[in-house]
C-alpha cells in the first residue's frame, strides 16, 4: 500500500501540468467563421498617398554648432538634463541660448 502511494506521487510530479481556461465549443465556432469571411482590401486615397511618413518637423532650417566645454561643465549640464526631465542636452542648450537671446534683446 505504502508503495502505490510513492508511485502515484511519484507519478504526479513527473507528469506535465497544464494551467488555462478550455475553450468553449461557441468560441471555436465563432473563430472559425470569422476566419473564413473574406477580407476586403479600402483602396488609399490621393491624400493618403502624398502624405510624409513620420514625425514632422518642428524646425524647417537647422544650424550645427559645435560645442567644445570643459568636463566639469558638461557634467553639471548633465545633472541640470536630468533634473529638469529633458530629453536631451540639445533641449538644454536651447534654453540657455534663447535665455540669452532674451537677456540682450534680440
Amino acid at each position: 500500500m505504502a508503495e502505490n502511494i510513492i508511485k502515484e506521487f511519484v507519478r504526479k510530479q513527473a507528469s506535465p501540468v497544464t494551467i488555462g481556461v478550455p475553450k468553449s465549443r461557441e468560441e471555436k465556432e465563432k473563430r472559425a467563421e470569422f476566419d473564413s469571411q473574406p477580407v476586403e482590401v479600402h483602396q488609399q486615397t490621393v491624400s493618403q498617398e502624398n502624405r510624409k511618413i513620420g514625425r514632422p518637423r518642428t524646425y524647417e532650417k537647422r544650424a550645427k554648432i559645435s560645442l567644445y566645454l570643459p568636463e566639469d561643465l558638461k557634467e553639471k549640464i548633465v545633472r541640470i538634463q536630468h533634473q529638469n526631465f529633458k530629453s536631451s542636452i540639445n533641449d538644454v542648450m536651447m534654453e540657455a541660448v534663447l535665455d540669452i537671446l532674451k537677456k540682450y534683446g534680440y
